[in-house]
C-alpha cells in the first residue's frame, strides 16, 4: 500500500509541475557524435525552450519482427546510452525531458516476412497473422517496458507510450489497454501516446492518458506560398474535432510534434521529409506557417504546449530545406513565440 501511494504521490507531482506553465519544447535529432556534448542542449534553452523531445528508435524486422536498436553512425534518434548521456545532461542544466521511442520498418523485403507488403511506415504495421501479431506485442512490450524503466531511473519528466501506431491500435485494443498497465508499474510520471494527425478521434485509450499526444502535421496550405492569414482560418477548422475531444476526455493536448520545411508548398503535406522542390529554400514559407500555428492552435488554452520538430545535433549546410530552424528566420519566430508563452 505504501509504495503504491509513493507511486501515486510522485505521479502528482509530476502532472503539477507539467500543468505550471506551457510547454516550450523542441525535439533533437542527430547523428549523434559517441559522446554528447553539451553545446546543442544550451542552444536550444537559449532558445526559450524548457523542454526536450528525445526519440530512441529501434527497427522493426520484418522477417523475425524483431526490434533492433539503430546503430548506424548517421541515425538521426539516440541510441539507448545517448538517450542516457542526454537525459542527464539535459536535466542539469534545468530542461524537462520528454521520451517518445519510435519504430522504424525496415524497407528490405522477403518471401519470408511476417508483415504484410503494403505495410511500409510505423502507422500500418500489420502482421499476417495471429501468431505473427503475439509476436510483436511480446517484443514491443519488452522495448517499451525497458524504456519505460529508464524514463523512471532517470526521473523523465514525460513518457510517451507508442508514436504513430495507427494500425497497430486499431486491431488490438486490448493489448495496450494491459501494457499500459504494465507501463504504470513501471514508471511513476505523466504518459500519454503520441497519434497521428489523421487518427487522433480514433485512440481508443484516452481516458487512460494523462494527456492527449498529437502530431500535427496537418495540411494547411496547397499553395506554394502559403499566406499566414489563410493558414490561421485554415486552422480554425482543425482546432474544433480537437477541441471536442480534449473536452469530452477532460485531458489537454500536447502537440507532440509540429513543423515545417523550408520549401514550396511546404503546408500542402508538411509530414514529408522530401519532394518537389526541395532545390529551393524558401525560408519564408517555412516563417509564415509557424507563425499561423503560433497565432492558432498553440493559443488555445486546451493545449499545453508542444514540441518543434526539429532541432539538429549537428548543425547542417546553409541553404538546407530540412525541417531543422537552425540559423534560418524562422528561428527568431520561435524564440519570439517561446518567450510570449510562459
Amino acid at each position: 500500500m505504501g509504495a503504491k501511494l509513493l507511486i501515486f504521490c510522485c505521479s502528482m507531482l509530476f502532472f503539477v509541475q507539467i500543468n505550471a506553465q506551457k510547454i516550450k519544447g523542441v525535439c533533437l535529432v542527430g547523428p549523434f557524435e559517441e559522446d554528447p556534448q553539451e553545446a546543442p542542449l544550451s542552444d536550444i534553452k537559449g532558445l526559450g525552450a524548457d523542454w526536450l523531445s528525445l526519440s530512441p528508435e529501434v527497427s522493426l524486422d520484418r522477417q523475425t519482427l524483431e526490434l533492433n536498436l539503430a546503430i548506424s553512425p548517421d541515425a538521426w534518434t539516440p541510441d539507448v546510452e545517448a538517450t542516457r548521456e542526454l537525459i542527464t545532461r539535459s536535466k542539469s542544466i534545468g530542461l524537462k525531458v520528454f521520451l517518445k521511442p519510435h519504430i522504424v520498418l525496415s524497407k528490405h523485403r522477403s518471401s519470408g516476412d511476417k508483415i504484410k507488403s503494403q505495410s511500409t511506415w510505423r502507422g500500418d504495421i500489420e502482421p499476417i497473422n495471429q501468431k505473427d501479431w503475439l509476436l510483436l506485442e511480446k517484443n514491443y512490450r519488452s522495448f517499451i517496458l525497458s524504456m519505460a524503466s529508464l524514463a523512471e531511473e532517470l526521473g523523465v519528466d514525460l513518457f510517451c507510450i507508442g508514436t504513430e501506431l495507427k494500425s497497430f491500435i486499431a486491431e488490438r485494443h486490448y493489448f495496450w489497454i494491459d501494457l499500459i498497465q504494465d507501463i504504470k508499474e513501471v514508471y511513476s510520471g505523466p504518459i500519454t501516446y503520441s497519434a497521428n494527425w489523421d487518427n487522433f478521434q480514433a485512440v481508443t485509450f484516452w481516458d487512460d492518458m494523462d494527456f492527449i499526444g498529437l502530431n500535427a502535421y496537418f495540411p494547411v496550405s496547397s499553395s506554394k506560398f502559403p499566406s499566414e492569414r489563410k493558414v490561421i482560418r485554415t486552422w480554425q477548422g482543425i482546432i474544433s474535432p480537437i477541441k471536442r475531444i480534449s473536452n469530452k476526455k477532460g485531458k489537454q493536448v500536447i502537440v507532440t510534434e509540429f513543423g515545417y520545411r523550408n520549401v514550396y508548398f511546404s503546408g500542402q503535406e508538411p509530414w514529408t521529409h522530401v519532394g518537389d522542390g526541395d532545390e529551393a529554400s524558401a525560408y519564408e514559407n517555412q516563417s509564415e506557417l509557424l507563425n499561423a500555428f503560433f497565432k492558432s492552435i498553440w493559443k488555445e488554452e486546451f493545449v499545453l504546449g508542444g514540441f518543434l520538430w526539429n532541432w539538429n545535433y549537428k548543425r547542417l549546410l546553409d541553404g538546407n530545406t530540412d525541417f531543422t530552424i537552425q540559423n534560418k528566420p524562422a528561428q527568431e519566430i520561435v524564440k519570439g513565440q517561446f518567450k510570449l508563452s510562459n
